[in-house]
């Protein structure tokens, strides 16, 4: 159903009327009010959009919401971090191709700019129209980025470009950039018009796709990463790899490699078995911060070749901290069912975190066999005990061997 009968006065006081009901009860009552199926069920998912729109678009009321334009709508925090680079650039008019439900558009719109936004889906469109609606000196439009005149863009008053290229299809991710939509060869080729352009990409783009004048950078939130992006012209914070990592609290680590972003990482070296173990931030690791992290933590190094755990003596430094998660290590056993299982039981292990790396274990089945009955205490009274098992290789006595590290988090 076009989205845009939603808009209707009437169907739009049944969004109010029952905003934050369960969705099936919504459907089922206005089905008995004699309201067509196909309104009902328009209804009844947009009150569960809304609910589920509320984290990334937490400052939008009435507002209208595709599933996928939730999935993929930046966070509101990483949101306000391009606005930012816009802001200090100097922009005055930003062109959002691919704008989504608007949640990059908002946080332009919030921080001063004017926005012109534009997106090829019409369901989508109308969204985006309704949850910006309130801002004056956004206009949102229905087009395709692949056909729009620069020179026409520029017209208008356009001096920075904001790009989000579809990158899925109906088979899944497209691993290709220059098979998404737009092709990231044409919007690399819209800085000759527009030098300052910023444009998502892929976290696991190649660093061979990296034009030597760009500054990539990736984002974590919480320990998940959830964008990379590429910068240019005054957009940029300097040139090479960077990462931010929003902690659990919210705030940011900025983290940067200067040099050209399309030259691969460091080789960061092995090390002995530590008093601790350590994983990277995925952004950092993503932006090849791995080697960096090595260097700057004293006695650290690779538990093995290929492998981004890290073995360590001591708890991580500044300036390593903001960008690990790190364990104390309570023992290293060999990666054996019947072994762990023991170990867990004699501890009163109720609580099991399973990390792999460098293994292609199953974690669902190791933890069937580990802990194979989940029972409150443990049948003691005593409090159960929650531990990390890390499945990875390391060497043992210079020989490779898989093993299962037991830890705690610090």
């Amino acid at each position: 159903m076009n989205l845009s009968k939603l808009l209707d006065p009437d169907i739009w006081g049944l969004l109010r009327d029952y905003e934050g009901a369960d969705p099936v009860v919504v459907s089922a009552a206005l089905r008995a009010l004699d309201h067509p199926g196909e309104i009902a069920a328009a209804v009844a998912s947009q009150v569960q959009l809304r609910a589920l729109a509320t984290a990334k678009f937490p400052d939008v009321t009435d507002g209208l919401f595709t599933r996928t334009g939730i999935e993929q709508a930046t966070r509101p925090e990483v949101a306000a971090l391009h606005a930012k680079r816009f802001r200090n650039a100097g922009c005055q008019l930003v062109a959002d191709l691919g704008c989504g439900c608007g949640a990059d558009a908002l946080a332009l719109a919030k921080a001063g700019m004017g926005v012109l936004a534009l997106e090829i889906d019409e369901n989508t469109h109308v969204c985006a129209t309704q949850n910006l609606r309130i801002y004056p000196r956004v206009q949102v439009r229905l087009g395709d980025a692949t056909k729009l005149d620069m020179e026409a863009l520029a017209g208008e008053g356009v001096d920075a470009i904001f790009a989000d290229p579809a990158r899925r299809g109906p088979r899944g991710r497209i691993l290709d950039p220059n098979a998404w939509s737009p092709p990231l060869g044409m919007v690399l080729s819209w800085r000759g018009r527009f030098p300052n352009l910023g444009v998502k990409v892929a976290p696991g783009i190649n660093y061979a796709s990296i034009p030597c004048d760009a500054q990539a950078q990736w984002v974590s939130v919480r320990g998940e990463v959830v964008e990379a992006s590429l910068w240019f012209g005054a957009l940029r914070s300097g040139t090479g790899r960077s990462a931010v990592v929003f902690d659990d609290v919210g705030n940011d680590h900025y983290w940067c490699f200067e040099g050209d972003p399309s030259v691969g990482a460091g080789v960061a070296p092995t090390a002995g078995l530590g008093d601790y173990i350590a994983e990277l931030d995925g952004a950092a690791l993503r932006g090849g911060a791995l080697a960096w992290a090595v260097e700057n933590w004293h006695g650290s190094g690779l538990v093995f070749p290929g492998v981004a755990y890290l073995w360590a003596p001591t708890p991580p430094p500044e300036p390593v901290a903001p960008f690990v998660r790190t364990w104390h290590v309570e023992d290293v056993l060999p990666l054996k069912p019947q072994l762990i299982r023991q170990w867990l039981r004699e501890r009163q292990v109720g609580v099991l975190e399973i990390k792999k790396r460098g293994t292609d274990i199953s974690p669902q089945v190791l933890r069937a066999k580990v802990l194979p009955v989940k029972r409150a205490n443990n049948g003691t009274g005593a409090k159960q005990r929650s531990f990390t098992l890390l499945a990875t290789r390391t060497l043992l006595q210079g020989k490779p061997r898989h093993v299962a590290v037991m830890a705690r988090p610090i």
